[in-house]
C-alpha cells in the first residue's frame, strides 16, 4: 500500500486492521450482527456475505468489519467498524481519504465492469437492504457502492459503469425511498417499491441519453 492519496495513518492502520480481521471468524449461530438482524439480514444471510463480526464483552456491543477499498485499483485499504447500535467507526481516516474509498459487499464488483448500474448510498443500512432485494430478485450488472466523500466525478472517473443512481441523497438527484421504513411492512413490498423506482430510473437515464 504505497498509494499517496491515502494519509499514512490511514495506510498503516488499515494494514493493522486487515492483520486483525484476517484471524477473525465469520459470523455463525453464536456470534452474529444484531443490527443486520434488525433489518432482515439473517444469521444465514450474514455467513453467505463471509462478514467479519467481533463481540466487544466489555462495552456489551458487537461489530461487523467492513472492507473499505481503493477507487482508483480496487486494492483493499482500510475497515470500517459497523456497530450493533448502526453507528459506523473509521479508523485514522482523513475526509481526503474518504474521498477516495469505497465500501461494497459484493465480491463481484470491479472496475472491468461494462454494461452496469452502480447505486451510490451513504447508509449502511441502506447497502444491506438494497443488496439483499438485488440477491432476491437476481437481478445481474447491478451493485451497490457505499461512498461517504464528496468527490463523486472520481466515483464517475474510475468505475465503467455506464448508469450511476443515488439513492437518499438530498444534494443531488436522487431515488428517495425509505428502504427501513418500508421494510417493516413487509419485505415483499419492500421488493416491488424498489424494483419499480429502479426501471422508472433507468429509463428515464436512458431517455436522457
Amino acid at each position: 500500500m504505497t498509494n499517496k492519496k491515502f494519509s499514512n495513518p490511514c495506510l498503516y492502520v488499515g494494514e493493522e486492521l486487515t492483520s486483525f480481521v484476517n484471524k477473525m471468524k465469520t459470523v455463525n449461530k453464536k456470534s452474529f450482527s444484531r443490527s443486520l438482524l434488525s433489518l432482515g439480514i439473517y444469521q444465514a444471510d450474514q455467513a453467505k456475505l463471509n462478514l467479519k463480526y467481533n463481540f466487544d464483552s466489555q462495552l456489551r456491543i458487537g461489530s461487523v468489519y467492513l472492507p473499505f477499498f481503493d477507487l482508483t485499483s480496487g486494492d483493499l485499504i482500510t475497515y470500517g467498524k459497523y456497530k450493533d447500535n448502526k453507528k459506523l467507526e473509521m479508523f485514522e481516516v482523513s475526509s481526503s481519504d474518504l474521498n477516495y474509498l469505497y465500501c461494497s459487499i459484493n465480491p463481484n464488483l470491479s472496475h472491468d465492469l461494462d454494461f452496469s448500474t452502480l447505486i451510490i448510498v451513504k447508509d449502511f443500512s441502506d447497502l444491506f437492504l438494497s443488496e439483499k432485494i438485488i440477491s432476491a430478485l437476481s437481478i445481474t450488472n447491478v451493485y451497490v457502492v457505499y461512498y461517504k466523500g464528496t468527490e463523486f466525478n472520481v466515483v464517475h472517473e474510475q468505475f465503467k459503469a455506464n448508469h450511476f443512481l443515488f439513492l437518499n441523497f438530498e444534494d443531488r438527484k436522487s431515488i428517495n425511498l425509505n428502504l427501513q421504513e418500508i421494510n417493516k411492512i413487509g419485505f415483499s413490498a419492500l421488493k416491488n417499491k424498489f424494483l419499480s423506482l429502479l426501471i422508472e430510473n433507468l429509463k428515464a437515464l436512458h431517455d436522457e441519453n
